[in-house]
């Protein structure tokens, strides 16, 4: 069969019927499963494989994904904390890892440190309701140039703790903050930390910008250590309206964190040669 891409969604498959497709489709190169609820386990593996992106989320049942794919360029996964073995993916390049529960997050970083060092783009989706959290350090990331946190945070909660991974990409070139921040946390002072030089960044975009000290504080270390920062974008629309018909709708919401917006770009008056978009 000619077949180089595979969806699979909201199917119940199993790990044998998968590695049939991948043996019987030699030149499938994309496989995505979605919300099986029959996928206890998945090996992909094989040095003739011409899979080159692999995809797996909300497949609640999963205890073991292995992985040795020598054509394989990006990883996805999303769901719960799992047994993965990634043994060989010597063109792994984009990865994105995301949990309900931080911990488990760490725990996917953690699986997958040997190949960090590769990566050129990674994305992070973890959830903060719970507590404060802080990313453990790292070793350093010399390919990485574009890191994206998708975060679920009550406003007071800090993000600061997040900054581990972003002082050990000396190359990163854009930092992205989809923020899903929900205003019943405590007020508190906005923090401020000495922040790891960085001369690479040159932009950081924020999602779901509300204003609060949460994402305020995080704004202002990126711009303490970017020195050669040149944009930041603001965007006040929730995450979870983009791509709906509620992204172009005015809310009370949206005018108060673009209110909140301009107000912080005068703040923020030194930093001239920083353009400041606040869509």
């Amino acid at each position: 069969m000619f077949l180089t891409s595979l969806c699979l969604q909201n199917v119940n498959v199993t790990n044998k019927l998968l590695k049939s497709f991948l043996s019987n489709c030699p030149q499938l190169e994309r496989l995505h499963v979605v919300n099986s609820k029959t996928l206890t386990k998945l090996n992909v593996s094989g040095s003739s494989l011409s899979l080159k992106h692999l995809h797996i989320s909300l497949c609640y049942r999963i205890k073991h994904i292995t992985v040795s794919a020598p054509n394989l360029v990006s990883f996805e996964y999303f769901g719960m904390k799992s047994r993965l073995r990634l043994r060989y993916a010597p063109q792994l390049r984009n990865v994105f890892y995301g949990s309900q529960y931080h911990h488990r997050v760490t725990y996917g970083l953690h699986r997958i440190s040997s190949f960090l060092c590769q990566l050129v783009t990674l994305k992070i989706r973890l959830s903060m309701d719970w507590g404060e959290y802080k990313l453990p350090k790292f070793p350093e990331l010399s390919c990485l140039r574009h890191l994206t946190y998708e975060v679920w945070v009550v406003d007071g909660k800090n993000l600061l703790g997040l900054t581990s991974l972003i002082e050990a990409s000396p190359a990163l070139q854009k930092f992205k903050l989809e923020c899903v921040l929900t205003e019943a946390g405590g007020k508190r002072e906005v923090q401020k930390v000495e922040g790891y030089p960085n001369k690479n960044l040159k932009e950081v975009e924020v999602v779901g910008f509300l204003g609060g000290t949460s994402d305020t504080e995080l704004i202002i270390y990126l711009l303490e250590s970017a020195f050669n920062l040149e944009k930041l974008v603001i965007d006040p629309c929730p995450l979870s309206w983009r791509g709906t018909p509620w992204e172009f709708v005015e809310t009370e919401q949206k005018q108060r964190a673009r209110r909140s917006a301009l107000q912080f770009r005068k703040t923020q008056a030194n930093k001239g040669s920083v353009e400041f978009v606040i869509l």
